[in-house]
């Protein structure tokens, strides 16, 4: 599944009231890929993320990553994780950002997200 059908199902399940997770990849690699375009894909990769709720960050140490949300049918963690890598490294290709090895991935039910932030 390509990143825009990703994206689009993922809308649509959004607007179903399907089950949502919170997804957060983050990508590290040489600092030295950095270049003066760095800020402009961060934006780019920002907007390529906005239907699904995305936020980016980047650092100039060589790691940039973003939050975003996921919805399904689905109540297995391999699967979201599966369409959240989807629809990020879709993403992360259309921004053109350093292919740097993703180091982080976590999803989390809303639920247990919400549960998080309380503490």
């Amino acid at each position: 599944m390509g990143q825009d059908q990703a994206r689009d199902w993922l809308t649509q399940l959004a607007n179903e009231g399907k089950a949502g997770w919170t997804a957060h990849l983050e990508c590290a690699g040489d600092p030295a890929a950095i270049d003066d375009h760095f800020d402009d894909q961060l934006v780019e990769l920002m907007h390529r993320l906005k239907d699904c709720g995305g936020s980016v960050s980047g650092r100039i140490d060589g790691r940039y990553g973003a939050t975003f949300s996921v919805y399904t049918d689905s109540n297995s963690a391999s699967e979201v994780v599966d369409l959240a890598l989807a629809v990020f490294l879709g993403a992360v290709n259309e921004a053109d950002m350093p292919p740097w090895p993703i180091v982080r991935c976590e999803v989390l039910t809303f639920a247990e997200h919400d549960r998080e932030l309380d503490e």
